[in-house]
């Protein structure tokens, strides 16, 4: 005996807008880790140019690092979708060593925070 079926309003629009959310933020995880390559890259190729004696213009290793700056803030304060963003926020924390010295490092955190709770714990 069954009963009869159910239909969840806006069921489509909601999975719509939570794959454009997911998009958005993987759009953003990808920039910080174009944007962190590039300036290792460039921060290394001007470290090796010093140690062999060149006469080295560090603008273009600090441009990158702002680019780099820019693209890690946009990415850590932008909500987390699913459980695996919260996976990338706390390894970007860690390997970014933003623990407690980072100017934005409060905000940072507590929207961490509030990320898990609402996607780990179920909180609103």
């Amino acid at each position: 005996m069954s009963g009869p079926v159910k239909t969840i309003v806006g069921t489509d629009e909601a999975i719509a807008r939570q794959n454009r959310d997911i998009d958005h933020f993987d759009s953003l995880l990808s920039a910080y880790r174009i944007a962190k390559a590039e300036w290792e890259l460039k921060s290394e190729q001007a470290h090796v140019a010093h140690r062999n004696g060149a006469n080295v213009d560090d603008a273009e290793a600090n441009a990158l690092s702002e680019v780099h700056s820019k693209a890690m803030l946009a990415l850590l304060m932008e909500p987390a979708v699913i459980p695996v963003h919260v996976r990338e926020k706390i390894r970007i924390i860690h390997r970014e060593e933003l623990f407690d010295l980072y100017w934005r490092g409060a905000e940072v955190t507590a929207l961490l925070a509030c990320d898990a709770e609402r996607l780990l714990i179920g909180g609103a």
